[in-house]
């Protein structure tokens, strides 16, 4: 476990409190996995933000310019 505060990484703490115990070698597989978790939560964010901008733009542009002819 690492004592000075700046030698903690993102992670370190969540990793500390889930396993206490764990070797180094253990922690350094947990801290990638615990990264590769994090891009892919935040890929998942981006495509969503990116969907919802594209669906909001669709809807804003759907009447513009068109010409309804009365039933």
């Amino acid at each position: 476990m690492k004592n000075k505060k700046s030698d903690h990484r993102p992670g370190d703490l969540f990793i500390d409190r889930y396993m206490p115990t764990a070797t180094e070698e253990a922690r350094e597989e947990a801290y990638a996995n615990l990264r590769a978790l994090v891009a892919l939560l935040v890929r998942i964010d981006e495509r969503l933000a990116l969907e919802e901008r594209e669906q909001r733009d669709s809807l804003e542009s759907r009447a513009c310019g068109r010409v309804r002819l009365p039933s």
